[in-house]
């Protein structure tokens, strides 16, 4: 059964082993796809987007039934073609080759999103680095603020607590916080500034970590901060208070920033790559907790990735497919992904895991594969330089960034249990 065009009723992945594509890797790139504008998932599924930060999904509703229909139809031995987030087309390739490539679109559609818990590795890592940099090494009684609670808020909120930090979020959106506080990214939402102080001022007083989302327009509440004499240690700056227009929230920002805030961009570690997730495609919770203890038995010695791995199951609740982020070295990405497979063709876990890493790996600016954005269809030329590029990766999201060059943001490798995957897990894992 196909999909129709238009807007459809809400959006929800398959769970189990029944498969409607030709291959667990076309099955896989559908269920992400629908996963990714899953009412659960989603900020605003309605119109296919994930998250302010990562974008749109799919260019409309239209060109999403029409990649779902042809990831059905896909051959095995195929690759399809996505750009600017609908499909250009499909191309005999091979086997071991990608089944899609998507080419110059929003983050979102490569079609990994699985809620904030996708930022929280690196939310973690830039909290934990101003931890060092600007408190000592130690957060707690720290009062750290944001503006959002958003996709990559709702991880820094999380981040906050994880570091021994007191963190207040200010939204407008009430669904938004109830959704940061429903799984696990916010520990209650207020409808009043003072409740919020009460809250946060003991938990600065105490030295413990706590979290609280403001339901209120940020360009009220804090410049009302400010006349208060309510200076955070640590204030993150969201995308749009980076704007060169005067507003009141930016106003008062400067003004925070003047009495002693440290101003915190949420731009993420340049170590991204290390961030990798794994979605269980069976939809069952179970296999997640497999994986989990998979590797704490991996790397029994790694402490840090142990409590990491205990903090998210006792926080946080799945969003959509069963999912769970992890920041891993080269090494251990490698060992683990090898791992899950073998997890896969044991029986271990009930059906395929899907696999995403964060890539940083270049084509040459002045090679013309480069230049394919300027036309219509790849080249053959082009076509092999790309699967080449997502080195092995069941799917690749391709993009040009502000130089010029073709950058690979991601690529996705789904561990189905046969030995050949083995050896294209290692490709993606190692680059």
């Amino acid at each position: 059964m196909h999909f129709s065009s238009g807007v459809s009723a809400p959006v929800r992945s398959p769970r189990g082993t029944a498969i409607s594509c030709k291959g667990w890797q076309q099955e896989a790139a559908l269920r992400m796809l629908m996963n990714s504008v899953d009412p659960d998932v989603a900020e605003n599924p309605e119109t296919l987007l994930a998250s302010g930060e990562l974008g749109s999904v799919a260019a409309d509703w239209a060109a999403f039934h029409a990649t779902a229909n042809s990831l059905r139809d896909l051959a095995n031995d195929a690759t399809l073609l996505v750009r600017q987030g609908k499909v250009s087309g499909a191309t005999q390739t091979s086997k071991d080759s990608a089944r899609a490539l998507i080419l110059d679109s929003d983050a979102a559609a490569s079609w990994t999103y699985i809620g904030p818990q996708c930022f929280l590795p690196d939310a973690y890592e830039t909290l934990a680095a101003a931890k060092q940099q600007y408190f000592g090494g130690d957060m707690g009684g720290k009062f750290v603020a944001s503006s959002s609670m958003s996709g990559t808020c709702a991880a820094l909120s999380l981040a906050a607590t994880m570091n021994g930090a007191a963190f207040l979020g200010i939204d407008a959106n009430s669904e938004r916080i109830k959704r940061c506080v429903k799984t696990g990214y916010c520990d209650v939402m207020v409808n009043s500034l003072d409740e919020a102080l009460r809250i946060l001022k003991n938990a600065v007083r105490k030295h413990e970590a706590a979290s609280v989302g403001l339901l209120g327009n940020p360009a009220d509440v804090v410049p009302e901060m400010t006349s208060r004499g309510v200076v955070p240690d640590l204030l993150i700056a969201t995308e749009s208070q980076d704007s060169v227009a005067p507003n009141p929230l930016q106003d008062a920002m400067r003004s925070l920033h003047g009495l002693g805030s440290i101003i915190l961009a949420p731009f993420f570690s340049e170590k991204s790559s290390a961030s990798v997730h794994c979605v269980a495609l069976s939809g069952e919770p179970s296999d997640v907790q497999r994986i989990d203890r998979l590797l704490i038995e991996l790397f029994p010695d790694d402490e840090p990735l142990g409590r990491w791995i205990r903090t998210l199951q006792r926080r946080l609740r799945h969003q959509g497919l069963p999912a769970r982020a992890y920041r891993l070295s080269r090494e251990q990405r490698v060992r683990f992904g090898v791992a899950i497979n073998r997890l896969v063709a044991n029986g271990e876990v009930k059906a395929p895991v899907v696999i995403v890493r964060r890539a940083s790996t270049y084509l040459n600016r002045q090679s013309e594969s480069a230049k394919l954005y300027d036309r219509g269809l790849p080249t053959n030329e082009d076509l092999s330089a790309l699967i080449e590029l997502s080195r092995g990766a069941t799917w690749a999201s391709i993009n040009h960034d502000a130089h010029g060059n073709t950058q690979v943001t991601s690529q996705t490798i789904v561990a189905d249990g046969s030995s050949e995957m083995d050896a294209r897990i290692e490709r993606v894992m190692n680059a």
